[in-house]
């Protein structure tokens, strides 16, 4: 789950050779327009009711829809480990359960 963008996200885990280790990322969709000028959109066309998060995504909500699906799809986690290093990774943080770190 990041606030950058897909473009982005996509260089970085394919330039170190891990693109595929992730089933996900959940992140703003971006795409070069015919310009060459790269052009981000939000992951919440609608936004949410978050107060924690900025406009553009709520952490904590891409994570619980993240575990909805996973659940859904047959896949139940024991642990969800989270890393985050600012201010918007507060909100997924306080969703965790008590066997999440």
């Amino acid at each position: 789950i990041s606030d950058a963008n897909s473009q982005f996200i996509d260089i970085i885990l394919s330039h170190h050779g891990v693109r595929g280790v992730f089933r996900t990322v959940v992140t703003n969709p971006a795409y070069f327009n015919e310009d060459g000028l790269l052009c981000v959109k939000y992951h919440c066309d609608s936004g949410h009711d978050c107060e924690l998060c900025p406009a553009n995504l709520c952490k904590g909500l891409a994570l619980q829809q993240y575990r909805d699906k996973s659940i859904a799809e047959g896949l139940r986690y024991e642990r969800v480990v989270y890393i985050g290093d600012g201010r918007g990774d507060f909100c997924p943080c306080i969703c965790l359960s008590e066997n999440d770190v």
